[in-house]
This record gives C-alpha cells, sequence and structure tokens, in this order.
C-alpha cells in the first residue's frame, strides 16, 4: 500500500488517495478537512506536524523510515518522504507526502540478518570444525 496526501501550512488535508483512507476505514471525504490530530493519536500526529514545519520552513524534501501505531492496525513501519510546495519566494504552501508500509519487507531482512548471524557465529565455534 501507498499512501500520498497534501496538506496545507495549517496541516489540513488537501488532497489523500483512497489507500490512505482505507487504512483509517473512512471515506476520502471524511478526512480531507481534517488534521493529523483528528486522526492519529496525540504523539505521531505531534511528530507529524513538526516533520511537515520542518520541510515547509525549508522547502525541502526528507525521508524516514518510522513506525507508527494505529488502533485499528497495529504498529506498522513506513517509508515516508515529505516535499515542500513553494512559491517564488520559496515560502512553503503545501506539503506533500507518500509512505510505503514497508513491514512485510522489514521483518523479512530482520529474519535474515538474524539467521546469518547465526550460521556466523556457528561456524566460527572450534567445536563445529569448520
Amino acid at each position: 500500500n501507498i499512501w500520498i496526501w497534501a496538506k496545507d501550512r495549517k496541516g489540513v488535508y488537501q488532497v489523500i488517495n483512497k489507500s490512505y483512507a482505507d487504512f483509517f476505514k473512512k471515506g476520502v471525504m471524511e478526512i480531507i478537512g481534517k488534521t493529523d490530530c483528528d486522526i492519529w493519536p496525540d504523539d505521531f500526529a505531534a511528530k507529524f506536524r513538526a516533520d511537515d514545519k520542518e520541510v515547509l520552513n525549508t522547502c525541502g524534501t526528507m525521508t524516514v523510515e518510522e513506525v507508527v501505531y494505529h488502533p485499528k492496525h497495529g504498529s506498522r513501519r513506513l517509508r515516508t518522504t515529505k516535499t515542500a510546495i513553494c512559491n517564488d519566494d520559496l515560502v512553503g504552501e503545501l506539503v506533500v507526502g507518500m509512505a510505503e508500509d514497508i513491514t512485510d519487507e522489514y521483518n523479512k531482512r530482520d529474519v535474515a540478518q538474524r539467521a546469518i548471524a547465526d550460521l556466523k557465529a556457528f561456524i566460527g565455534r572450534p567445536e563445529n570444525g569448520l
């Protein structure tokens, strides 16, 4: 799933895609006009707002891997990229974001890394004769 959204300087959702709305089991129009505080737990809403402000203030781009929790879905690991849409005076007007749920990919990579570490430890033991 890939989520796409755009929020104004006040953090109000202007556009979202259906995948993002589906995560909350809501329709698109039920989220447009709301802020992160309306749909996310407070700690996540505050972090997302701080990231949005940084992107808007720098007219830049930010990419992060983050773990989010939502009461309906539990913990999910996301790769999120946010970019500012700026006017001619380099003032951020919108923050456009895209998040990809990489939970399964991350879990597979973690299992593989642990298996490799276990194999290296096994091979390194003198009693194994390898």
